[in-house]
């Protein structure tokens, strides 16, 4: 669905009891139409926003935390037990707040840095140089492991940073960004 269709172009705050099991696929289409929405609360597992609200060298920070914390700012506001619920779920759940952050602009191509975010986390051990090798053609490589990056695991990576890895690979290796 076209959300600039549903709501006219208007701006939305987006709120609500999301389910469990497909949360992070909300909050990555909600990426999709940051622009469209300012602010967004409700109540997921507790593991999903504690992961969405993670720091950099946190071992919970990930995919989630940088996409999201790249464009709005999270409060993780409370843990809801599950006792507070009938029947009790098995899982903690907790109350985040995401407020579109400042950036209007990443400083690089987003459908790269997402690429680069992603490739990198699905191999969260494993040092730059070693992860950024399945998004790179081989005559690019020597150029990325030879940067400040290259023996860094993406945990340690701060947002900004992220962004300068992204413009790296994009200027050794233009192609990537299709």
């Amino acid at each position: 669905m076209d959300l600039n269709d549903v709501f006219g172009g208007r701006q939305f705050v987006l709120t609500g009891n999301y389910p469990y099991d497909i949360s992070s696929q909300i909050f990555f289409k909600m990426l999709d139409n940051k622009d469209l929405i300012p602010c967004c609360t409700g109540m997921i597992q507790h593991e999903v926003a504690v992961r969405m609200a993670a720091a950099p060298g946190n071992k919970q920070y990930g995919i989630l935390s940088v996409l999201i914390q790249a464009w709005y700012d999270v409060d993780y506001l409370f843990t809801v037990e599950p006792s507070v619920f009938n029947p009790p779920p098995k899982v903690q759940s907790a109350v985040i707040r995401m407020t579109r952050n400042q950036t209007t602009n990443l400083g690089c191509d987003w459908q790269l840095f997402r690429r680069v975010v992603k490739t990198t986390f699905n191999q969260r051990r494993k040092m730059l140089r070693v992860s950024l090798r399945q998004l790179l053609p081989e005559n690019c490589q020597s150029q990325v492991a030879n940067s400040q990056f290259a023996t860094l695991r993406p945990e340690q990576l701060t947002i900004p940073q992220f962004v300068e890895l992204t413009n790296l690979v994009s200027e050794v290796c233009p192609h990537t960004n299709n």
